[in-house]
């Protein structure tokens, strides 16, 4: 039966001028997509299907889009328009992200703000449309920040430009071991983030070489350079200083020398030990009897007291996603941090 505009207001909590904005665009846009959209005076609208091919490719599209909120949508029409190497229409940009014409108008406000918080310009231009000003190097801190946000939209546009790349990854700890060099778990999930958005930008917009600055030749510098030649080699690419820098600083910020001071205390080891056949009786589980853990684990407790000798602390930044997929065990670990 028909539906009114009451009802979507009611249904998606949203104003009578966003509801009018959308069903004008789905009245646009409805001959090529195999459906007509009626109007009756006091009893609203209904949707009529007049070419089943049409109708069946559009809804298999809008099921596979993502249903973004309004903040995942800002963010990802920013990242659109940073990648793309042309003006971009707002009926372009309406149509892409399926989203009427007022409210994409609506939203570049909010665009131009965000860019602007990531030092980036907005260029509007007459007849041509809209571009992004700004350094590389700011447009890939930016995407980065949206991609780390786990934005679908971005997510999605990332995985489909950047194939395999467990193998960079692999890589990268082997170079850093190689260079007897250290980094934990968050550490690493930072730098691969960043070495997947520098490779999907040089993909999506092929850059202008120019020559490199002469390095010192430190162990950081060495890893840099080979990652850069990997990351060519591998995606048929080339990277620019710019993006050299880049990396050459992401390596600095978190990956450090070895400073390993072993605190094997037979203490410690029998209070672990205790824990761990404690742990096993209450939950069911074989940690005591997992000798390669127990090694690993007592290595890094060591290397915990030794940071807190030297007053060193580092940020978890897993810690909410840990606590969610992994409820039993995070409660063994606050447990574990107690008995510490």
């Amino acid at each position: 039966g028909y539906l009114t505009i009451e009802f979507f207001i009611d249904k998606y909590d949203v104003s009578k001028r966003t509801i009018q904005s959308d069903l004008s665009y789905l009245t646009k846009i409805s001959n090529q997509r195999g459906y007509q959209l009626n109007f009756r005076r006091d009893y609203g609208y209904l949707l009529k299907i007049t070419d089943y091919d049409k109708w069946n490719q559009f809804v298999q599209t809008l099921q596979n889009d993502f249903n973004l909120n309004a903040s995942q949508r800002i963010q990802a029409i920013s990242c659109y328009l940073i990648i793309s190497k042309d003006y971009l229409t707002m009926e372009y940009l309406s149509e892409e992200f399926k989203v009427s014409l007022a409210s994409i108008k609506k939203d570049m406000k909010q665009v131009e703000i965000w860019l602007s918080n990531h030092n980036l310009i907005l260029e509007r231009k007459r007849h041509y449309g809209l571009i992004v000003n700004g350094t590389d190097s700011n447009k890939r801190k930016a995407l980065l920040e949206v991609y780390l946000c786990d934005n679908p939209y971005f997510e999605q546009y990332v995985k489909k430009t950047v194939h395999n790349f467990d193998k960079i990854s692999s890589f990268v700890i082997t170079q850093i071991e190689k260079e007897n060099l250290m980094i934990n778990y968050s550490e690493l999930k930072t730098v691969i983030s960043s070495l997947i958005i520098i490779s999907f930008y040089a993909l999506v917009k092929p850059q202008n070489m120019n020559s490199f600055i002469k390095t010192n030749g430190t162990s950081i510098e060495k890893i840099s350079i080979r990652i850069k030649e990997m990351i060519e080699a591998y995606y048929q690419v080339e990277l620019d200083e710019s993006s050299f820098e880049d990396i050459l600083e992401l390596l600095k910020n978190n990956v450090r020398v070895k400073e390993i001071t072993q605190i094997f205390t037979d203490q410690l080891q029998k209070d672990i030990e205790e824990f761990l056949i404690e742990t096993d009786q209450i939950h069911h589980t074989d940690f005591s009897k997992d000798e390669t853990f127990k090694k690993s684990l007592i290595k890094h407790v060591s290397l915990l007291i030794d940071r807190l000798s030297k007053k060193i602390s580092y940020k978890n930044s897993l810690i909410k996603e840990i606590c969610v997929r992994y409820p039993m065990l995070f409660n063994i670990s606050i447990r574990f941090s107690n008995m510490l």
